[in-house]
Order: structure tokens, then C-alpha cells, then sequence
């Protein structure tokens, strides 16, 4: 958490809130331990300017754009606890380790209770992670079609999910809904997983749009500071295989992230 249909709600978030704001100024908590240079983009601002985002996967990229049109954009990984939040000075969350200052006594601010974000000044997304399995679907699909060979899908398919370099934005939650849909034993090598359950594919990006219309997952340090999709559904009903201990059990993956499998795959 968050993974992609989070990222993608804190990406409308900052759309929607900041949309119309000048703001003039960003500043850094010093608790917290980026060396990551924000001077360029203070400058920027200095006469005013706007802030717009989107996200790709568990990457989110925020742009500042000035009244001459010129433009720097900050690229973040929201770790496990991130979040973005729109308010007056009173709102501050705990834990804020940016502040986007307007000049109209509002804020965005960037929280993290874990202190797991990470942000840097660039110009591309980053190129370790592969296509967004939701938004660029068929270069998604390509992508993993044409590495099949490769080294790394012989592994279990419940460990392969969660490469970012094949599987951008598939995070923990997602791994064991998107699994747990597909009759097949999620123990056996992705190569052979993936060519006998093409759904998987569809899985990838069907189950993120899922959660994205819910609101997201309301999970452990994550809340949804955006207005939910559509009211009356509840995500923890939604879930039918992460964290559920009645029909499934867990077990540790290579990593030591607790992966949820059906009891009949034991």
C-alpha cells in the first residue's frame, strides 16, 4: 500500500483540489532525510504557478508549470504510508514532509506516516518499471508476452506479480485478488501460469479499475482524501482473498510480504 488504483486517486486528488490555486512555494520537513534539491522548482513558483499530476502505475509524477510555461516535474514513489491532502493550515496531517504553499492560505501537503516516500526532480518516467497494466493495457500486454523467456518468470507466479519492472502497480492486495480469481495454482512458474491463463493479463487491469471505483483500500496508514466513486459499495466486502482467514491461508513469499492463498492451493 498504496499500489496503483491508490496512486491514481491521489493523482485526482491533486488535479481536483489544485485546479484553478497559484502556488508560489514548497517546503521540505527536515525530519525527513530527501537530499532531493527543491530550489529550482521554488524559483519556479516564485511568481506563481500550477500544479497539475498523473500517475503510471505505483509512480506518481506532479508538474509545475509557471505563467511563461515553463515546467519541472517531481517524481514520487508514495512507499507504504504516502499520501497527498488539500486543506487550510489547520488540516496539516500528521507526519507532512511537504508542503505546497498557495496565496490564497491553502495548502497540498504530502504526508507519510512511515517515512517511505521518496521524490526526485526528473523529466521521464522511470524506466525500471514496466507499462501501466490500466492505462497503456496493450503495452502491457506486449511487454510481457515478449519477456516470457526470461530468466525471472520461471519463479512462482505469486512472486513474479510483483516485479514492477512486468507488473507496474501491482502491489500486495492486488496480487492476491488478481491470483485468487484464476483456478490454477499460483505456486506454479510464471511462464507456464501466464500461457495457460491468458486472463491473468485482463486480471491486471480489471482488478486495479475495481478498487479505483471503490475508493481504494483502506488499508493499515492509507485513508482516501477524494471523494469515493460510488457510494453504498464497501471495499473490505470487495476483497475475497486478502487477509480473508476463513478460505485462505497465509504464507511468507521470498520477500517476507505475507502472500494470501485459497486453502485448496495448499
Amino acid at each position: 500500500m498504496p499500489e496503483l488504483a491508490e496512486i491514481k486517486i491521489m493523482s485526482d486528488h491533486i488535479n481536483n483540489k489544485c485546479e484553478g490555486k497559484v502556488f508560489f512555494l514548497v517546503e521540505k520537513n527536515p525530519v525527513h532525510k530527501s537530499k532531493t534539491d527543491l530550489s529550482e522548482i521554488n524559483e519556479l513558483l516564485s511568481a506563481g504557478g500550477k500544479i497539475t499530476s498523473e500517475s503510471r502505475g505505483k509512480e506518481l509524477r506532479m508538474d509545475f508549470e509557471n505563467k511563461e510555461g515553463k515546467k519541472i516535474s517531481l517524481f514520487f514513489m508514495m512507499g507504504m504510508s504516502g499520501n497527498f491532502k488539500f486543506g487550510k493550515a489547520q488540516d496539516e496531517p500528521k507526519h507532512t514532509h511537504l508542503k505546497f504553499f498557495t496565496d490564497n492560505n491553502e495548502f497540498l501537503f504530502m504526508y507519510d506516516l512511515r517515512r517511505f516516500a521518496r521524490w526526485k526532480v526528473a523529466s521521464e518516467w522511470n524506466t525500471d518499471r514496466g507499462p501501466c497494466p490500466v492505462e497503456e493495457f496493450n503495452d502491457f500486454k506486449k511487454h510481457i508476452k515478449s519477456n516470457l523467456d526470461k530468466k525471472c518468470f520461471g519463479k512462482p507466479i505469486y512472486e513474479v506479480l510483483m516485479d514492477q519492472k512486468y507488473f507496474n502497480g501491482i502491489g500486495n492486495y492486488l496480487r492476491a485478488e488478481i491470483l485468487g480469481r484464476i483456478n490454477a495454482d499460483p505456486k506454479e512458474n510464471a511462464r507456464d501460469f501466464i500461457t495457460k491463463n491468458l486472463d491473468l493479463l485482463q486480471l491486471c487491469k480489471q482488478i486495479p479499475q475495481e478498487a479505483y471505483i471503490l475508493g481504494g483500500g483502506r488499508l493499515k496508514d492509507w485513508y482516501n482524501n477524494e471523494q469515493i466513486k460510488e457510494e453504498g459499495l464497501d471495499f473490505k466486502s470487495w476483497m475475497r482473498f486478502y487477509y480473508n482467514k476463513d478460505g485462505c491461508i497465509p504464507f511468507k513469499d521470498s520477500s517476507g510480504r505475507t502472500f494470501w492463498i485459497d486453502k485448496k492451493w495448499k
